[in-house]
């Protein structure tokens, strides 16, 4: 045959009958995985690849070669049965035909099939595949071990060769050389791309892995712990092994934990399977306000791993991303209605975690907007679904915060939201710096619904810019971190912890709207019980606590006394000692021997629920809470009570001279005629800045 000859017969060959190893590259898919750009295969594809007639023409079989050979036949069964990807890999060395036919018979001979991959070179030398290198003294196959020479001699032998004993070991060189064994162990980590399970909680990878996301869309800088990314992943990589009609999404946060010092290094590594394990529990509330963690996994070499976390991709950020989003939101019945709804699942969310029917209990210790995701509507209209997320991403935040509690970055919006019993103080404090064993209550993430809930309902009827003018006004004439509560001093020089002046001016001022009038709408509603049950510093008289393991080590413990020491009862208000103080931050796990669920206390209706009732209310439960939603949820109420008008102006200076909303029938106005329901637009020399922007265009936000 001529040289010429010989390269078309090639050409034909690549065109119109590849061989296998071209087939199978030509279904990779490349990582977009940051650090490891690597093809892969994917996961189910080998399947397709590698079939009956594909082996047979790979080996160069004819079609009756199985049934008129026993050894052909047990040959493509152990390659189909248990060793589709390792002949796939072995195909990928260039070995066809005989050559391949002798390097499977060896692999078979050896038992290393699937099962046993990945497979370490040091396996070959162990089997006898190829010789250990002989650092002692002549090394008659050097050229083997290193692989210097790839023109090694291949069997010349029929179809059986491999089976032949006619040659003796010195005299036959394998296929099989420390040369191709070495493109093997490399190729073979293109075909074990991980396929992640949701009923895993921790993947342990090595470096050597490609993992499977196909495209990389935003990273996030999530501050000085951590950042996340936006992936695709591959839907063949991501399944769960209790549900077979799990559908993988196609879109994944994925949330890496880093560390500046070999301190929080340190600690991040002994807490990790911790905190994924707690993730997964979360998961079995089955609740859909709860974010879902979908696993965790380890990449990387034994000590120097990088840690991840997988989670549910929320496409509209959180909750603060909604409230930025919509300027100035069209107030419609669906829209408060949807509002309601939204509320009513976090109050579910909470009232689970606090108060499961079976097993360990949560609380969340972080509750603010920012952990809030926003899962947009599928179909564009309305809210969509809000979530608690960032319930074991708390908990390993708080581990790095604890590191860095010196340093004035710690006190960020966490802070926000924390409740009156948090304020500084000696013997006032649920957390104490320097004293592990006081603990958080779960009435802490009460308070923080309430603020949340609170910032809500000032957006919905005001909008966004009035939202950041209340923020605003919390830090007026205060050097600390803007918070929904204060602190007074009486005259023995102690400090009394209430409800923010601008709070209560907010809420007396939302009152008095005809649209937030209590037992008669909804939003009115929802303003009684955010004022007489969540922004409430009096605790109940019986506080069931958690355990604190910002050890993070030892079993579980309950407490179900009071952490206010010194008294038996905790006062409407709280006083503390005239003290510079910041508590400690600690790491919080479910909680392991407490009643499941406390009694109800009894509220009454919400249509009597008021501080017009003179009652001194408590700071409400969780169940107390979901309770109280579920009511102003009701379904059998008209649209009256969902909505009746557009709100009066806002809280604040600016809005004497504020545009007015005609009531009455058509009329005239300056010489201008209206209609009713339009806002006439009634001149003055000047409106201050709130009240013009108060004119402007709603955001259409339609429910």
């Amino acid at each position: 045959m001529t040289g010429n000859e010989s390269g078309r017969r090639r050409t034909k060959r690549t065109k119109s009958n590849p061989r296998l190893s071209d087939d199978i590259m030509a279904h990779y898919r490349r990582s977009a995985f940051e650090k490891s750009t690597s093809s892969f295969l994917p996961e189910g594809d080998i399947a397709g690849l590698v079939t009956d007639k594909t082996v047979m023409k790979a080996l160069g079989w004819k079609r009756q070669r199985p049934r008129e050979c026993p050894k052909s036949q047990d040959m493509l069964r152990f390659i189909l049965e248990e060793a589709r990807k390792t002949f796939a890999i072995t195909s990928l060395t260039g070995l066809t035909g005989k050559e391949l036919l002798e390097a499977m018979g060896i692999l078979k001979d050896a038992s290393i099939s699937d099962s046993c991959l990945p497979v370490k070179k040091i396996l070959w030398e162990e089997k006898g595949i190829i010789r250990r290198p002989n650092f002692g003294g002549t090394n008659e196959n050097a050229d083997i071990n290193n692989g210097s020479d790839d023109r090694e001699k291949l069997s010349d032998s029929d179809d059986d060769s491999s089976d032949s004993e006619d040659s003796s070991e010195d005299e036959q060189v394998s296929v099989w050389n420390g040369a191709r064994v070495n493109y093997f162990c490399h190729n073979q980590w293109i075909l074990l791309a991980p396929v992640f399970s949701v009923s895993k909680f921790n993947h342990d990878l090595p470096r050597a892995s490609i993992l499977p996301f196909t495209k990389k869309h935003h990273e996030f800088d999530s501050g000085s712990f951590g950042r996340v990314t936006k992936y695709e992943l591959h839907e063949s990589h991501l399944i769960d092994g209790n549900n077979e009609d799990f559908h993988c999404p196609q879109y994944v946060a994925v949330k890496e934990i880093q560390a500046s010092t070999q301190k929080e290094r340190s600690k991040i590594v002994s807490n990790w399977e911790k905190e994924a394990g707690v993730l997964q529990k979360m998961n079995q509330l089955n609740q859909p306000h709860i974010v879902r963690f979908l696993t965790a996994f380890r990449w990387g070499d034994q000590g120097e791993e990088d840690h991840y976390l997988m989670l549910e991709w929320a496409d509209g950020g959180n909750l603060r991303n909604l409230w930025e989003r919509f300027e100035r939101p069209s107030l419609t019945p669906g829209l408060i209605q949807d509002t309601v709804q939204q509320l009513l699942g976090l109050a579910n969310a909470l009232s689970k975690a606090h108060y499961p029917e079976t097993g360990p209990n949560f609380r969340h210790g972080d509750l603010k907007p920012e952990n809030i995701l926003w899962f947009k509507s599928k179909s564009g209209n309305g809210i969509g679904t809000l979530k608690i997320g960032d319930w074991g991403l708390a908990k390993q935040h708080l581990v790095v915060t604890e590191l860095r509690s010196n340093q004035t970055t710690t006190q960020w919006g966490t802070r926000r939201y924390e409740p009156p019993e948090e304020a500084p103080g000696e013997g006032s404090n649920l957390l104490l710096p320097n004293q592990p064993g006081k603990k958080r209550s779960r009435l802490y993430d009460i308070w923080a619904l309430g603020c949340i809930s609170l910032e809500f309902l000032i957006w919905l009827m005001y909008g966004r810019d009035e939202l950041n003018q209340f923020n605003k006004s919390l830090g007026t004439n205060s050097l600390d971190i803007p918070r929904f509560y204060q602190l007074k001093q009486n005259q023995n020089g102690r400090s009394k912890a209430q409800v923010h002046d601008v709070v209560e001016k907010w809420m007396d001022h939302m009152a008095r709207d005809k649209i937030c009038r209590p037992g008669s709408t909804a939003l009115g509603s929802l303003l009684e019980l955010i004022r007489t049950r969540l922004l409430v510093v009096k605790l109940p008289e019986r506080l069931a606590t958690s355990p604190d393991l910002s050890k993070a080590t030892g079993t579980l413990k309950s407490d179900t006394t009071s952490n206010v020491p010194g008294s038996p009862h905790i006062k409407e208000s709280i006083d503390f000692p005239n003290t510079e103080s910041i508590p400690g931050i600690a790491i919080f796990e479910p909680e392991a021997n407490e009643s499941p669920i406390p009694p109800r206390i009894d509220t009454g209706s919400h249509r009597k629920v008021g501080a017009s009732t003179g009652k001194v209310w408590e700071r409400a439960r969780a169940t107390d809470v979901q309770d109280q939603m579920q009511i102003i949820a009701g379904e059998d109420e008209d649209d009256s009570y969902w909505f009746t008008d557009q709100p009066s102006p806002p809280y604040g200076p600016g809005y004497a001279e504020v545009p007015q909303t005609i009531k009455s029938a058509n009329g005239q106005i300056g010489g201008k005629t209206v209609s009713e329901g339009m806002r006439a637009e009634v001149q003055r020399l000047s409106l201050h800045p709130r009240a013009q922007g108060l004119s402007a265009q709603a955001t259409q936000l339609v429910i």
